[in-house]
């Protein structure tokens, strides 16, 4: 039968019509330093983001349009398959290597002001297509990750291309056991 929260009746909305929960790998990134670069750059970093994106992805074999990416300007997210037949460890440390790799390769050819340095942020979880993009939990756990403001001092005080922040429960279940070379210990952990 059936139920509703008392808020759901409260506020008038409905749920019905909703798309099914698919459980995604949640990847949010946000570009350091974007709106300081004015629009031309803003610009030419937007497509250096797109390419760093697509490397990744298809480096770690996840097929053209099977990410369902979310864009935010400067920065965005974007929704892996997990489950099934993907092995998550592979395709954790895989991305996550592939970003890294990416990033130092475009970097070295740019000017300081025109590098792109990422912060990213990691979780998985049952996730719903709506009108505007998806919804979960995990979409905006990812997301407040990435824009925590420890992980934006940690970036702000490297010079690595990237970092990374990765949910308890993710770290816990796959990144903590040294997959494929990530050692646990490289990846910051919040809950």
């Amino acid at each position: 039968f059936p139920t509703r929260r008392s808020s759901d009746l409260r506020s008038g909305k409905a749920v019905a019509g909703m798309q099914a929960g698919i459980r995604k790998l949640c990847v949010a990134y946000d570009v350091e330093h974007y709106s300081a670069r004015g629009t031309r750059c803003e610009y030419a970093t937007q497509q250096r983001l797109s390419d760093i994106l697509e490397f990744a992805f298809r480096e770690t074999g996840v097929l053209p349009g099977n990410p369902e990416v979310q864009e935010q300007g400067d920065g965005g997210i974007a929704l892996l398959p997990t489950g099934g037949t993907v092995d998550e460890p592979r395709l954790l440390v895989g991305l996550l290597n592939a970003l890294r790799t990416g990033l130092t390769e475009l970097n070295e050819d740019l000017v300081e002001q025109a590098l792109v340095r990422l912060r990213v942020g990691l979780h998985e979880g049952v996730v719903h297509r709506a009108a505007r993009g998806s919804v979960g939990p995990a979409v905006v756990q990812a997301c407040r990750l990435r824009d925590a403001d420890p992980v934006r001092s940690a970036l702000a005080g490297s010079d690595a291309p990237m970092v990374a922040v990765v949910a308890d429960g993710l770290y816990r279940d796959v990144l903590s056991q040294g997959y494929h070379g990530l050692p646990g210990s490289a990846l910051d952990r919040k809950s």
